[in-house]
This record gives C-alpha cells, structure tokens and sequence, in this order.
C-alpha cells in the first residue's frame, strides 16, 4: 500500500513540474503593439499624414492650410496654382516681375539691402528707380561708378545696378516713357526697358560741371528746367532740338542753384538753394516765369543745405541736407518754414508719391530711403 501512495506522489510532482517549465506564455497586454496604415511609407500614419500619398517625411506645408506642399496645387496660398505662379514658394498675387525673367521680384535673386549715396528717385509702375552716387560720396568726380538701382515701394532693394556706368548721377525724371539723368555736364537718356542710352545732351559748351535737378515737361511739352549748381544757374533744355537757354532770373542773384519744383497750373518755377559752400545761406525761391522775376520766399529764414523741393497743393516740402524736412504753406510764403524731421541723415531730392501720400526721402549718408507720411 506505501508503494502504490509514493508512485502517485511521485507522478502527481512530476506532472506539475513539467507544467510550470512548459507555461511560457507572455501575460503583459498593457503596451501591445499597434502598426498603422503609412501607405506612402514615409513614417508618418495616414491619418497624420497632410499627404498621405505621396512620401513627405518632413509635412512641409508653407501656407499651414493642411495639405502637404507636394500634394498643394498652390503652396503658397496665393489662389494662383503652381505652374502658372511665377514664385510657387511666396505668396504674390500681384505676380510683380520688374525684369520679365518669369521669376516673381519675391523670389529673384538679385534683391539687395543698401543703396549706395542715393540722390534722386523717380516713381516707375510699383516701383522707384533711385539714382546712386557709386561707393564714394563725391558729387563732382566723374569715377564711373554710379548707377541706378530698382527699389520697392516699402524701400527695400529690388536690383541694385540695374542701369550702370554713370559718374554721379542725381536728378532724375521719366519723361516719354524714358529716363532722364543728371549726370555731371551731362543729361542721358535712357530706354527703361532695354537699360540702353538712346540720347544725351552736354552741357560741356556751357561750363556746367554740375546738373543737379530736372523738372517735368513745361506746357509747350518740350522744354525742361535744369540746375547747374556749382555756376549758379538754371537752363532750359528743349528735348525736340537739343536748344539750350540760360533762366534769367531778375530781382534774386542764384547761388548753387539746387531742386526744382515746377507748377504749370499756375506758370511757376520754385527753386531751393544749397547755400554757401561753409553750408549756410540757403534760400527758397519762386520764379514767375511770365517774366522771369524771383522772389524769396520763408521770410528771412534760411536753411543751411536746401536740396530738394516737392509741392504739394499749396505745400512745399523742403529737405536740408544738414538733417532735416521743411514744409512752407504757400499761403503765407512770408512765414517761417516748419521743422517736420530732424532725424534725417543727407536728405537730398525728395519725391512726392501722390499713390502713397507720402514724402520719398534719399537719405545719401545713411544709404537708404525713408518716408514721411502727409497728415
């Protein structure tokens, strides 16, 4: 009987001990594992994915608008598809394009951050063409160095050297669709397009060594206004003929005859002084061109560097290249200037932008333009 109770034991231990070594199974379910659809194999799960079929690993998506640049027909969310955007990568409804190349101005590579001695600036379709001394500041060297450059309405630069090979340009204007520049003894006449010089005009003859500023067409649509500072004089150029013609002015003696602001409306030439050379004794001047008489105006102020003149209804702004931004009410053109600025540095030939209502400033020294809004 004691044989038979030991077997079963024996088979009772044995039978439990193989049990417990053949029990392997794995008992933690609290992380299974869980594979979701990646149908792209990017490594990102379908329904994360802002393009689940095609691979993006890195989901860029430039407009935020939840679908994936490589599956956006129009990236930059400018609502003009990609193939037709002339730059897929930034929005520009506008499609603003200055030198036709087919790439938008906001992807172009030649955008640039400093202007270099800027003197004058002209409005050009949504853009400014500003006249640029060259690298140094020397009005009367004739270096070579200077030219024109492309500007965005906000100041920022489009293309720095898009018209090149002029000495010291300043004054400019567009008058039949073509550029006008002051440049030393010369004007030279661009094709705005093209770049090309089509036409000159010296004024060697006349000893000028300085054009400084040049009006809009007079009212017989062929006759211009020019300063020669450094002579004290102002010419009128006829651009059919090429005649020019010494302003005689009666009543005022001219000295460093600097901006031009002609008004048509009512047959008159303002024109702002530079001064003396010690940089004072600058006056503002209105010439009534039925006669040719001048008058001072501003009472007995003057300034210390007139540059340039813009009018404005019945406001003229004036800017001092000793820093600073004047108006005078033409209403009473005895009274004192007002001060509006003092934090300019070098204004030179300002522009009034009738678009933007605002005073377009170079500001030569600090290799920029600036801005003052009209109340």
């Amino acid at each position: 009987m004691k044989k038979i109770i030991f077997a079963l034991t024996l088979s009772f231990l044995t039978l439990y001990s193989c049990s417990s070594d053949d029990d392997t199974t794995d008992t933690n379910t609290d992380n299974p594992e869980v594979n979701l659809p990646d149908k792209d194999s990017d490594g990102v799960a379908d329904q994360t994915d802002n393009c689940p079929d095609i691979a993006n690993t890195n989901q860029q998506d430039i407009d935020n608008d939840g679908i994936g640049d490589v599956c956006d027909t129009d990236m930059d969310g400018d609502s003009i598809l990609n193939n037709d955007d002339n730059c897929p990568n930034n929005g520009n409804t506008d499609q603003k394009d200055f030198d036709n190349n087919d790439i938008g101005d906001l992807c172009d590579s030649h955008l640039f951050n400093t202007l270099a001695n800027p003197e004058s600036l002209v409005r050009y379709n949504d853009y400014y063409l500003v006249s640029n001394l060259g690298q140094q500041l020397l009005p009367d060297t004739a270096d070579g160095d200077g030219f024109i450059s492309v500007v965005n309405l906000d100041g920022t630069g489009l293309i720095e050297s898009y018209i090149t090979g002029l000495d010291s340009p300043k004054g400019l204007k567009i008058i039949n669709d073509q550029l006008y520049v002051c440049d030393l003894s010369m004007i030279k006449v661009y094709n705005i397009e093209t770049r090309q010089m089509v036409k000159s005009f010296s004024f060697t003859d006349e000893n000028v060594t300085l054009l400084n500023d040049i009006t809009d067409l007079y009212t017989d649509n062929e006759t211009v206004f020019v300063t020669a500072t450094r002579t004290n004089r102002i010419f009128k150029l006829n651009i059919n003929t090429g005649a020019k013609e010494e302003l005689m002015v009666s009543g005022v003696n001219l000295l460093q005859t600097n901006g031009l602001a002609l008004d048509t409306e009512n047959n008159l030439l303002y024109m702002v002084e530079f001064g003396t050379n010690t940089g004072s004794g600058a006056r503002i001047i209105k010439i009534d061109l039925t006669d040719n008489s001048g008058t001072i105006l501003g009472g007995n102020t003057t300034g210390f560097l007139y540059d340039g003149v813009a009018l404005v209804g019945s406001t003229l702004y004036v800017s001092d290249w000793s820093h600073r931004l004047f108006s005078l009410d033409l209403s009473n053109a005895s009274g004192t200037p007002l001060q509006l600025q003092t934090n300019l540095n070098g204004p030179a030939d300002i522009l009034y932008d009738p678009n933007t209502n605002n005073i377009v400033i170079p500001n030569m020294t600090a290799h920029t333009l600036s801005f003052y809004s009209i109340p």
